[in-house]
């Protein structure tokens, strides 16, 4: 909405207008990105902690693959960045891009071990962290 409105005014004779009216826009719904990642963060906490303990048809290795993991190496792959637009823009889509490499990374397995058709040697949903 912030980057519509800024090309919008931009693009229509309002160029006067149009930083200000995204800035003001961005500092009315700023919040909602923390809220967003707030809600997302338990779920993929749970993830991993049921990756981690070996109660999904993953092998645990794959629990590092996590979203929130990618996430962090794209965090440190932007503060490595110059400031910049690209900058800005990478970091707008980190949990996006981090998202689509994680769902890669699971389509790549699945279809890897579908092809290989090798059953598993237990069953992985059985078992796990607090077991003994």
């Amino acid at each position: 909405m912030i980057l519509f409105i800024f090309a919008w005014l931009n693009g229509n004779g309002y160029e006067a207008a149009a930083l200000p009216a995204a800035e003001a826009l961005f500092s009315q719904l700023s919040w909602v990105v923390a809220l967003s990642e707030a809600f997302m963060l338990p779920p993929f906490l749970y993830w991993f902690y049921l990756q981690v303990c070996g109660k999904t048809v993953f092998p645990k290795w794959i629990a590092f693959t996590n979203v929130l993991v990618i996430y962090g190496i794209l965090l440190l792959v932007k503060t490595a960045m110059p400031d910049g637009s690209f900058r800005i823009g990478f970091t707008n889509g980190l949990m996006s891009a981090s998202m689509i490499i994680w769902f890669g990374i699971m389509l790549a397995w699945s279809v890897r071990h579908l092809q290989t058709g090798v059953p598993d040697s237990k069953d992985r949903r059985t078992g796990g962290c607090y077991d003994k």
